[in-house]
């Protein structure tokens, strides 16, 4: 991560033809403390950097001008209001001119040569539709946390599209940082759901699996920055339901029936044939487990271990006495 830090091969990385073909979208707001490290990091491996700046009151601002002025393949460009995360993240994809495109985080940092080897991965396979490398979460020293890999990408990626959109809705579970690889961006446009809500990265996740494959590569490394000390997961969730909104006083729902209903539409769509239900019925009850009744299945599994304690207890007791 240092060399990463530093710019890596820098040079040797943006003489490469591929990196012409790679924009990297980067929505900001109010996050001027890591903004400089991250564009470092990525400067030399896309042929133009986009800074939208949705109207930050911190000083993001001035660092964000200061990179664009320092290197020419830096744009930077700071709306005079806040349109909520959304619409920003939405406007940096439709902004993008070259045949592949991806989001990046203000605070994040990407390892050396890691857009070459997702590119390599696109240009290789025509029927890739998004590239995702490992995922090595950090916090704010930097220092390393858990570690999240795709390898259910590349078991499902030359299945059916029914068998890779059941797989990613499956196995794809808390973490949905895949969201910020590599994409061709005409089928990124062409995916892209205009609702605003909670969870439409997952949505977009889901449809790269409907529309094509998504490919892991190990090596390409994802550092992406937790807050887990200066940020409260609560007050984070209420954090976002107001900025992905463009009215700001007016925050979005904080159920995740758009979402949801999105993956389940997207999932019966892939259904061609008869023994194809089954396989969406097992990813829909996934979508029911794991996104929307969490908390439901989490108290039957307590219930259950409870009672098994109760009852080998009470078994034992029993051979006591």
């Amino acid at each position: 991560i240092n060399k990463a830090l530093m710019g890596g091969n820098g040079q040797k990385n943006k003489m490469h033809p591929l990196i012409q073909k790679l924009t990297v979208g980067i929505p900001v707001y109010n996050d001027h403390r890591f903004l400089r490290s991250a564009v470092i990091s990525c400067k030399d491996q896309a042929a133009q950097v986009l800074i939208y700046d949705n109207a930050s009151t911190d000083g993001t601002s001035d660092v964000a001008a200061a990179l664009a002025a320092e290197f020419p393949n830096v744009i930077h460009v700071r709306h005079p209001e806040n349109l909520g995360a959304f619409e920003n993240f939405k406007r940096l994809l439709f902004a993008c001119q070259t045949e592949y495109f991806c989001w990046f985080g203000a605070h994040d940092v990407l390892s050396d040569g890691y857009s070459l080897l997702l590119l390599g991965a696109l240009e290789k396979d025509k029927a890739v539709s998004l590239a995702a490398g490992t995922v090595q979460h950090i916090d704010e020293d930097t220092k390393n946390l858990q570690k999240t890999r795709w390898d259910w990408a590349n078991k499902s990626k030359e299945g059916r599209p029914i068998e890779r959109v059941a797989a990613c809705v499956t196995y794809m579970r808390g973490d949905c940082s895949v969201f910020y690889g590599i994409y061709r961006t005409a089928l990124a446009r062409e995916i892209w759901v205009d609702t605003p809500c909670l969870g439409f990265d997952r949505i977009l996740a889901v449809r790269a699996a409907a529309f094509g494959k998504i490919i892991y590569v190990p090596e390409a490394v994802f550092y992406f920055r937790d807050f887990t000390v200066s940020r409260d997961s609560k007050k984070d969730q209420d954090r976002r339901t107001l900025e992905l909104s463009r009215d700001q006083k007016k925050p979005l729902p904080r159920n995740l029936l758009i979402r949801n209903l999105s993956m389940v539409q997207t999932v019966l769509a892939q259904v061609k044939e008869p023994e194809d239900l089954s396989i969406a019925l097992h990813a829909i009850h996934a979508i029911n487990r794991r996104y929307q009744s969490k908390r439901h299945f989490q108290r039957q599994r307590l219930i259950k271990i409870i009672g098994g304690v109760l009852l080998t207890g009470a078994f034992i007791l029993a051979l006591v006495y």
